[in-house]
């Protein structure tokens, strides 16, 4: 399928904004920012705030109410090879979060990890997609269909107190 060079360039002319309309642009957006700067950390610290405060509510609630503790440590009906392989990549995953917010951020202050580390967020985010899977996996036979909805919730419940920090 063969599209006329003319054609394309045409579109291409029309998808292109004039020098003066891209600093119209982008002086709105640095005047938005100077105004409401503030007033956006403040109002996105304390919802982000409030969403890790009900996050860790209902995995509190979850984990009791479903005796996560209990069942994790006496129920035989969990299939230990796979519970254990999600177990320990979310806990790789627990390194590469502390090594890349404690080390790189806190102690070196980076701030860029993609560019210090670019291998990190992949493998961290292919091992708590796998820690998820896994444990979901070997905790099935205990609660069936409602699994994957009780360890995305304990999950959240622990990944979103780091985001305060």
């Amino acid at each position: 399928m063969s599209s006329t060079p003319s054609l394309d360039k045409g579109v291409r002319r029309r998808a292109q904004f004039s020098p003066e309309l891209r600093e119209l642009v982008k002086e709105a957006i640095q005047t938005e920012e100077a105004v409401l700067g503030k007033e956006k950390t403040r109002t996105s610290r304390l919802l982000n705030v409030l969403e890790t405060i009900v996050w860790l509510a209902v995995a509190v609630s979850v984990f009791f109410y479903f005796e996560v503790r209990h069942t994790i440590l006496f129920d035989e009906r969990i299939d230990n090879f796979y519970f254990r392989l999600g177990i320990a990549q979310l806990l790789v995953f627990a390194l590469i979060g502390a090594y890349l917010v404690v080390y790189r951020s806190w102690i070196r202050g980076e701030d860029d990890w993609e560019q210090a580390s670019p291998y990190l967020i992949p493998v961290g985010s292919a091992c708590l997609i796998g820690g998820f899977l896994f444990s979901t996996i070997g905790l099935w036979p205990i609660w069936s269909y409602l699994t994957p909805l009780i360890v995305f919730i304990l999950m959240m419940g622990t990944c979103m107190p780091f985001t305060v920090l």
